[in-house]
């Protein structure tokens, strides 16, 4: 599970990922400085943090990436991108969580088998709706879908631009879903 804190508010709240996937949240890191509990004290500051600690890593950020697709192929693994960010908006306006929709992502987790694409970043996320939780698509949680569409290509941006750095970053977009330029 790659657990980010999107203050663009437009990440689902859960995905279904794949190994490949998952290597990119890591190599991304991608969330904001201030958790969604701060919210008195939030501001807009999205954050790329390789390895969600890149400064506080003794080794090359690749090596951890060569280690983690090992490990995934090894147990084959199941993936998931959790958003404990902000849901309905970016953060200020958005809501974190509750503790409902915690629950119902960790039942999904284990038991959903349903799963559909979610239309950006090649996420899939469940079918249908939780009876304990607000809708896992996140532009049908309360914001304009202008708004949404807005936020959602910025993120888009931001990412292509991050791993832009990356010699492998053909690699990385591909993985998203992303056209390479």
């Amino acid at each position: 599970m790659i657990l980010t804190t999107d203050p663009l508010g437009v990440l689902p709240p859960l995905a279904r990922i794949s190994k490949e996937q998952a290597l990119v949240w890591f190599i991304l890191g991608y969330g904001n400085h201030l958790g969604p509990l701060e919210r008195h004290e939030a501001e807009l500051d999205i954050r790329f943090t390789p390895g969600f600690m890149d400064s506080l890593l003794p080794r090359n950020l690749d090596d951890y990436v060569y280690i983690l697709e090992d490990l995934l192929e090894a147990h084959e693994t199941r993936c998931f991108l959790v958003n404990a960010g902000w849901h309905g908006g970016q953060i200020g306006r958005g809501e974190p969580l509750s503790a409902s929709e915690e629950s119902a992502i960790i039942t999904a987790m284990y038991y959903c088998t349903d799963w559909e694409p979610y239309g950006a970043l090649g996420l899939s996320i469940p079918a249908g709706q939780s009876e304990t939780a607000g809708p896992w698509d996140a532009k049908d949680r309360g914001d304009s879908n202008q708004d949404y569409q807005q936020r959602l290509e910025r993120l888009i941006a931001a990412i292509r631009d991050e791993l832009s750095r990356r010699n492998d970053a053909d690699r990385w977009l591909q993985a998203l879903d992303m056209v390479c330029t």
